[in-house]
């Protein structure tokens, strides 16, 4: 039997991501994810700080 793999909106793979904004961790800012378009690459690591 065939696995259907869900189709959740995410980019696929050699898409651009779509833009998002976080917070920095002090929270005194706020940083785009479009405003490094064009430049050296951007790594998101999601993990825990505890």
């Amino acid at each position: 039997m065939a696995r259907r793999m869900r189709d959740d909106g995410a980019p696929k793979v050699g898409e651009l991501a779509p833009n998002f904004k976080l917070k920095s961790l002090d929270g005194t800012s706020e940083v785009e994810l479009a405003s490094f378009r064009g430049r050296q690459p951007v790594v998101v690591f999601f993990g825990s700080y505890t």
